[in-house]
């Protein structure tokens, strides 16, 4: 669940960069063009500086220390694009264990420009949330926070369940595997799933999984066996 959300989630943020452009209407087409090549550099180094960290035992702190700072570096020098990075700091924070600067820092973000529309921010602070309340065995706040992100997704759903209802229907992939109603939907499912577990969740998701093709269904209805709420994923 967390390798196919994670991919979905790029999905999204990658096709925003190519629908949208520049990150900055001003920029001229140089200074596009130095800014693409910027991105590219932070997202290459810092994920190389991950990569090291994951692969190699024993795990070196340092490794995350120096993925970190350039995710910052290029945050403050406006390299990030459609909140690329900050996305990054998150996930490298909750690796790191720092829950509480994790909390902290996704509340000072403002905007997350590649779901307009989408209460995103508003989920993934809950989210940082959960992840505080597991690591602090504190079970009663870790449910509370992933029902406030159900009520959240839902309400969204509800909102715009005429074409949702639609969106499931469809067993193009290009077409469920973009967009805001993937990001509801998945992520819809996979907090079910997380807070009530398969059965649990199959009841309360029977109105939308009748709804479902057969390749919704493959994308979106199976349980989160990665999620330990210990990292962010990007969901």
């Amino acid at each position: 669940m967390k390798r196919l959300l994670q991919i979905l989630l790029l999905t999204v943020v990658f096709a925003s960069c190519q629908n949208h452009g520049a990150k900055k209407a001003d920029l001229s087409s140089a200074d596009s063009v130095l800014v693409d090549s910027l991105f590219k550099y932070y997202k290459e180094e810092s994920s190389q500086y991950i990569f090291m960290y994951q692969t190699t035992s024993p795990k070196h702190k340092e490794y995350l220390d120096s993925a970190l700072y350039l995710v910052e570096e290029a945050i403050e020098k406006g390299y990030s694009k459609y909140s690329f990075f900050e996305l990054r700091k998150l996930g490298i924070l909750a690796e790191m264990e720092e829950y509480d600067k994790a909390v902290k820092y996704v509340y000072s973000l403002k905007n997350i420009e590649f779901a307009q529309g989408y209460p995103y921010l508003k989920i993934i602070r809950h989210r940082c949330e959960a992840m505080r309340c597991h690591a602090q065995n504190d079970k009663e706040g870790e449910v509370l926070h992933l029902k406030k992100i159900i009520a959240i997704i839902k309400d969204y759903i509800e909102k715009n369940k005429k074409d949702i209802i639609a969106f499931l229907h469809s067993d193009d992939l290009k077409v469920l595997l973009r967009g805001n109603y993937m990001l509801a939907i998945g992520s819809y499912c996979h907090y079910c799933m997380l807070l009530y577990g398969e059965e649990g969740a199959t009841e309360r998701l029977i109105e939308f999984s009748s709804e479902m093709s057969e390749n919704a269904k493959k994308c979106f209805m199976f349980p989160p066996n990665e999620d330990d709420l210990k990292g962010f994923y990007g969901y």
